[in-house]
């Protein structure tokens, strides 16, 4: 039995070669950019998708514990793509999605330390634990009891 798939559901088209920032290079992990218009996806461990407004920091600015983890793929740009390069403001939040994507896709068991060293932040109660990482209060509690 052949199950059609919905127009949704369609394939995207994908560049074989990245688009230029500027006059620049294409862009790789290493350059930091701003999405104009497509998207960018992050290939690795973990994938970020990069949306229209979103920059890319390159790798100098990626935290060692995000760095460790989820750069061990490329970029993917969607056909139509264009990219910017980025202004001082877009660098400096350009961190905060994807720490906030990361804390989301780490291991349950490594979040607390994670959180902690990517935001100084440490979480105390089980039930604030399993908020913030969207875990079961019985979870959030053994994951706490497991970090030193």
């Amino acid at each position: 039995m052949t199950v059609a798939r919905p127009p949704s559901a369609q394939r995207l088209p994908w560049l074989l070669t990245p688009p230029r920032v500027g006059e620049q290079p294409p862009a790789d992990l290493d350059t930091p950019f701003t999405v104009q218009a497509g998207l960018v996806v992050v290939t690795g461990t973990i994938t970020f998708t990069l949306l229209p407004g979103m920059t890319w920091p390159g790798t100098q600015q990626i935290p060692e514990a995000i760095a460790s983890r989820a750069l061990s793929g490329g970029l993917l740009f969607l056909a139509g793509t264009s990219l910017t390069a980025p202004t001082s403001e877009d660098l400096r939040r350009a961190l905060t999605p994807l720490i906030v994507h990361f804390l989301q896709a780490v291991p349950t068991r490594d979040a607390h330390r994670v959180l902690a060293a990517l935001t100084g932040v440490t979480v105390e109660s089980a039930v604030d634990f399993g908020i913030l990482f969207n875990v079961s209060r019985e979870t959030g509690g053994r994951a706490l009891r497991s970090t030193p």
